[in-house]
């Protein structure tokens, strides 16, 4: 529209003037995360607000026992861990044996554990046996075993040796040589075994003529050594016996027959009973060979010469033992 000469401008509404600040929006507040710089940092937050709970049931139990029900109980005895406690122990064929624990401590080293316990112990050896062998362990006079056949003494020798029932070892060594020789050969065994020196010792002479399997499986592979030289000794020992040619000096062939059969008979004899190399002398009787007794005597003398040079098992097995211990050196 055109303004005429005469028309005023149309008044505009007034408008104020603009406020330096508008332009400016307030500086916004700082979060938790951003902190006021003019604000000390704080280090505790502030703990946060509980909003309470409903108190709960506790839970019902899942089952519940009958108020008629009842329990069986033990009777803990009061000595039960006192001077004079006891341990129980159950045979092989369900026996109970008990003893006191001091006693056991006392006299044995090998006893399975010797606290005491309301539930007996288990051994592997049978009521006849195990009866002997506690009566060793309580202070009063041993059993003699005076009358003691040798398969409950073997058995008993062996469970002493097991648990080291001091004064059952002792007796049962003594009590095994009232059975040689009929059972050397076990008794020699078991000594080896348990190294029971002054037992097996003097058995070896007896069973030294045993083929080596007959016996390897029976001894400790710790004497084996020394057993197969001590055997190797005594059968070049006796083999000497036979090696000369048996010839009569005055060329009698009667007399060469006795001689050669003697001296077969005195060889069948020791090779039978090792022992009897120790009687060789009387063994070999010169008189009966009339003519050739010079001969046979001088020959005879020879052959004992040999037999004293052979040396014991204990001297194998000693030397057995310096030569391990060079060894390891």
């Amino acid at each position: 529209m055109t303004q005429g000469p005469f028309q005023q401008p149309m008044p505009t509404e007034k408008q104020d003037p603009p406020n330096p600040m508008s332009a400016e929006q307030n500086p916004p507040k700082p979060t938790s995360a951003e902190q006021d710089p003019l604000k000390p940092m704080s280090t505790e937050q502030d703990p946060p607000k509980s909003t309470p709970t409903e108190k709960q049931d506790p839970p019902k139990p899942i089952f519940t026992f009958p108020p008629n029900l009842k329990f069986s109980t033990t009777k803990v005895p009061a000595d039960l861990f006192g001077d004079n406690a006891t341990v129980s122990f159950i045979s092989l064929d369900g026996v109970v044996f008990s003893a006191q624990a001091k006693h056991l401590k006392a006299t044995t080293g090998g006893f399975p554990s010797q606290t005491p316990s309301l539930q007996p112990k288990r051994l592997q050896e049978k009521s006849d046996v195990l009866e002997l062998l506690f009566g060793f362990t309580r202070p009063q006079v041993p059993p003699t075993l005076e009358d003691i056949k040798f398969p409950l003494l073997i058995r008993l020798a062996e469970a002493a040796e097991k648990y080291v029932v001091y004064s059952a070892i002792a007796i049962c060594m003594m009590k095994m040589k009232e059975f040689l020789p009929e059972n050397a050969e076990e008794i020699f065994y078991f000594a080896v075994e348990h190294n029971r020196e002054s037992l097996y010792y003097p058995l070896a002479l007896s069973l030294v003529h045993k083929p080596l399997s007959e016996i390897v499986f029976e001894i400790p592979s710790k004497v084996y050594i020394p057993w197969s030289l001590y055997r190797e000794q005594w059968l070049q020992t006796l083999s000497y016996i036979t090696e000369p040619q048996v010839t009569c000096p005055h060329n009698n062939q009667s007399h060469e027959i006795n001689w050669k059969r003697r001296i077969h008979e005195v060889y069948a004899q020791i090779a039978a009973n090792p022992s009897d190399i120790s009687k060789f002398h009387d063994l070999f009787d010169v008189n009966s060979l009339g003519a050739c007794d010079n001969f046979s005597v001088h020959w005879r003398g020879e052959v004992e010469a040999k037999i004293s040079e052979m040396k014991d098992f204990k001297t194998f097995v000693l030397e057995c033992k310096a030569q391990a211990m060079f060894d390891r050196r």
